[in-house]
């Protein structure tokens, strides 16, 4: 019953990850860069608590597949639960006036062995909460059952002053965990005896070098005491801690002393009401625990993220139909599906457009929205701002860790460069991962060799990086955050060939309202008297500019469909009707896809 107990909550967190928050384990797995080889594995684990760190990291890398990453989290949350078990069922004591025997913890309280699990459960519904936690308080609770399981004695004792700074160094500051369940279970082993002055020559010692380790340990590296016990690479948040996380611990720590603390109930009648109770509250509590934690906004912007990097534009606009999209990054990918699949012109304000930052953000100080600018700017040709995108947002990764979305990035900007041992070096870290190997050999081809760098023919001929070549601006050129649409405007007047820009110019003006610019815009593609048709947003802004100069559309010179004629009409009518009123509702329902709704609608 126990085993099937386990089995289903296993499940459970396994359907969870895979179904309900897939896209948060993707964010892990870009923000990290496991590497296979002698001298990662050194870096890693020759400092407090780097041997957690180098597991955490090498789980994360299988993160890349969100079923793996769920059957991972879901296996590690049932071995912790496991773990807990045992030494809540299987600690050795003396009773007074008998031998020793095994007096496991009241099994009625068996539900609450799965207590630390589930709160890992919920911390885990945060990005910035760390795999190499769970690993170390594992390893805490894998070091209490080897010196549950040392014998009696001298023996004992002596295995857990050997565990003791060993799982310091490899787990940092759940040493505590180790310790406090090493206290109470020697008070266990002692009832009634009384030999509490042997009690306190053992543990005594224990409770004084827990505090003195980190003492020791700052001699040789320079990390602040209380993230030495508090956990250096628990929290991607190097600088901030996250007090909630020692409510696991305590659990953690706190379940065994309960399940032997807690007395029996008087009648069997009792128990067997308890017990299901117990259950109904742990999974009643966990629900809501789950609904609480998980932060579907969140996962929202991971997926367009993710789709976005894919390339699954599809998928991003099936995703923008059935969920509004609610921020500015969330509108970039939106637009940037838009224009890779033809739609950018013509559906534009299908969408809730918020503004210019819904086509191009400015620059933000975080590690994620210069990703996804740098997935924008590589479409526009604009090499070097990916770049420098692509390494600020590796370099502003909070617990300093290193990014293999990143340097898959930077390999190919240098590429498109021409700076090939540059991008060697990338791609020769890359081909130490699992995930990233395959495609750092097969581009690792068109580097060529020592003698003769770069096959140029193939890097011509290639999709991407033929055409991002072609259209890329050559010359100087300073970057501006507040001059967007400038730089659009000489990407395109560089190079004719660049449609996207184009297009991003006139989407660019048009979310600002900026009718003039549009109308100058407008004319390097269609010209003023000409029959070449319009997309019909680009009509709507002509028409909405030509009447705010001219008392009616006779002369427009653009060619203006009779349904975009028509259609403005019944606007401006359904807008005089409730003038002075409220007519944004009214309106919606047959305008709110309109360039005139926006206009007079959506505030910027």
């Amino acid at each position: 019953m126990r085993k099937v107990c386990s089995l289903v909550f296993g499940l459970g967190v396994f359907l969870f990850f895979w179904l309900v928050l897939p896209y948060h384990l993707r964010f892990h797995e870009q923000f990290q860069f496991f590497r296979f080889g002698t001298d990662y594995f050194m870096d890693s684990v020759l400092h407090p608590e780097g041997f957690s760190f180098y597991l955490g990291g090498f789980f994360t890398q299988f993160f890349r597949y969100p079923w793996a990453g769920a059957l991972i989290i879901a296996l590690l949350l049932v071995l912790m639960q496991r773990l807990v078990a045992r030494i809540s069922y299987g600690v050795t004591c003396r009773v007074a006036g008998s031998a020793r025997s095994n007096t496991p913890g009241n099994t009625f309280l068996y539900p609450l062995t799965f207590l630390p699990s589930a709160f890992v459960w919920l911390l885990l519904c945060n990005e910035n909460f760390m795999i190499s936690a769970v690993v170390a308080l594992l390893l805490a609770l894998g070091a209490v059952n080897l010196y549950q399981r040392a014998g009696s004695g001298k023996s004992r004792i002596a295995v857990f002053y050997i565990l003791q700074p060993v799982l310091f160094f490899l787990a940092g500051g759940t040493v505590l965990i180790f310790t406090a369940c090493f206290m109470y279970l020697e008070a266990l082993r002692i009832g009634s005896r009384g030999r509490w002055k042997a009690y306190a020559l053992r543990v005594l010692p224990a409770v004084a070098l827990v505090f003195l380790y980190p003492v020791a340990v700052r001699l040789f590296w320079q990390y602040p005491y209380e993230r030495l016990l508090g956990g250096i690479h628990f929290y991607r948040y190097y600088y901030f801690s996250y007090p909630i996380q020692y409510v696991a611990w305590a659990l953690a720590a706190a379940v065994p002393l309960l399940c032997r603390l807690i007395p029996a109930p008087g009648t069997a009648r009792l128990n067997r009401i308890i017990s299901p109770a117990l259950w109904v509250l742990l999974a009643a509590a966990t629900v809501a625990g789950l609904y609480h934690f998980a932060d579907r906004d969140k996962e929202l912007l991971f997926a367009y993220d993710t789709l976005v990097y894919e390339e699954q534009w599809d998928e991003v606009l099936q995703r923008a139909q059935k969920d509004t999209p609610g921020s500015s990054i969330e509108m970039v990918a939106v637009n940037l599906a838009l224009w890779k699949t033809g739609r950018l012109e013509t559906e534009l304000f299908q969408y809730p457009q918020q503004g210019p930052e819904g086509l191009l953000l400015p620059f933000r100080r975080d590690f994620v929205t210069p990703l996804m600018m740098s997935e924008v700017y590589l479409h526009l040709g604009m090499v070097n701002s990916v770049q420098r995108n692509a390494y600020d947002a590796m370099e502003a990764i909070p617990d300093f860790q290193k990014s293999a979305r990143c340097y898959q990035r930077l390999a190919q900007t240098n590429i498109i460069n021409g700076h090939y041992r540059v991008a060697r070096t990338y791609l020769e870290q890359l081909s130490k991962t699992v995930f990233y190997r395959k495609w750092a050999h097969e581009t690792m081809q068109y580097l060529g060799n020592e003698e003769r760098l770069g096959n140029e023919k193939r890097i011509a001929e290639h999709p991407l990086y033929g055409r991002i070549r072609r259209i890329r601006y050559r010359d100087e050129m300073l970057f501006s955050p507040q001059g967007l649409n400038a730089m659009l405007d000489v990407l395109y007047r560089n190079n004719r060939e660049n449609k996207m820009a184009y297009a991003y110019m006139l989407a660019y003006t048009l979310l600002a309202k900026d009718l003039e610019r549009f109308a100058d815009y407008i004319t390097l593609e269609y010209p003023a008297g000409g029959d070449q048709p319009l997309p019909v947003p680009y009509q709507e802004a002509l028409v909405l500019y030509w009447v705010q100069n001219n008392p009616s559309l006779e002369g427009i010179p653009w060619n203006i469909s009779g349904d975009v004629r028509k259609k403005l009409d019944d606007f401006t009518a359904m807008y005089q009707q409730f003038a002075g009123g409220r007519p944004e509702q009214a309106l919606k329902k047959d305008f709110g896809k309109t360039y005139w709704y926006y206009v007079f609608f959506t505030k910027i």
